[in-house]
Parts: C-alpha cells; sequence; structure tokens
C-alpha cells in the first residue's frame, strides 16, 4: 500500500507491528520529530501513543498488529518502543515523493 495524505492533511504510513511468538505483555510505542516541531499521531482511540496488549495471547506463532503513523509533514522521526523486556528506538525518514504519496525509509 503506498503512504498517502490523509483527509485532514496528515501524512500516513501504514505500519505492520510484529510480536515474537514467546513475548506476552504490553507494547507501548511513542513517537517524535528528530528535529523540528512536526507532530506525530497513530491511529486509534488515543492517538498520542499506540498500545499494543500482547498478554492474553496464546498462540505460540509470530503476532502481527497493525496501525497507521501519521505525521504532520516530511522529516525524520521516531518511534519508542517500550516493553517490560526494555526499550527500543526506531528511526525512520518519511519523504515526500514524485507520486501523489509518501516515500518512506526505516532505519533499523
Amino acid at each position: 500500500m503506498d503512504p498517502a495524505t490523509a483527509a485532514d492533511g496528515w501524512l500516513d504510513v501504514k505500519v505492520l507491528w510484529v510480536g515474537e511468538p514467546n513475548y506476552r505483555g504490553l507494547v507501548l510505542v511513542r513517537g517524535f520529530p528528530v528535529h523540528g516541531s512536526a507532530r506525530v499521531r497513530f491511529s486509534g482511540p488515543q492517538e498520542d501513543e499506540l498500545q499494543i496488549d500482547w498478554t492474553r495471547t496464546t498462540s505460540a506463532n509470530w503476532r502481527e498488529w497493525a496501525s497507521y503513523t501519521l505525521v504532520s509533514q516530511a522529516g525524520c522521526y521516531a518511534w519508542q518502543v517500550d516493553t517490560s523486556a526494555g526499550s527500543e528506538l526506531i528511526v525512520f525518514k518519511v519523504l515526500l515523493g514524485n507520486r501523489s504519496g509518501l516515500r518512506q525509509s526505516f532505519g533499523f
């Protein structure tokens, strides 16, 4: 799916979060710009953060959670992913493409 500009002017990127089979717990994702005053929000009831509840999962398989990250403009951003096992910082860049959407690149 190509990222696009949402109806309210925000730039949205679909993200698939993947959980290891042996992780049982909560995941909290917060987003912020690396530089500047741009804004980040998530799809869902609590837009300033994304909460994923993998405490009730009984599956032995990898788990998936689809969401959208919305940014107010192109630029460099980061997700801070907090779990009971620790925190991870994932930096990514959102670029305006030549087409009507965005191009994103992730630095892992």
